[in-house]
């Protein structure tokens, strides 16, 4: 996972798990601390995703990641730093 701090955001810039890993609650482990910061910073958490990786997509929707930008390719998403971690592991 790799994020940057930018003066009025944060950006997730990357979250990999590997195929054998998904499943087992990791991911949502790693956004959890990343959506806090963001909460702590009381910063916009933005990420892209390719359009065509349909399961991050939905999986970031559902833990409440809103579409901004849709090139045709990648779509970047937000989430508002009021949202809570509690509600994103109710939907992981």
């Amino acid at each position: 996972m790799h994020w940057d701090v930018e003066p009025d955001v944060l950006w997730l810039r990357m979250l990999c798990i590997v195929p054998e890993m998904q499943n087992k609650s990791i991911g949502s482990a790693a956004i959890a601390k990343v959506m806090s910061l963001s909460s702590f910073l009381q910063k916009p958490l933005y990420l892209n995703v390719f359009i065509r990786n349909r399961v991050a997509y939905d999986w970031y929707s559902r833990i409440g990641f809103v579409e901004v930008e849709n090139d045709g390719k990648i779509c970047t998403l937000v989430l508002a730093p009021s949202s809570s971690p509690d509600l994103m592991e109710r939907h992981a």
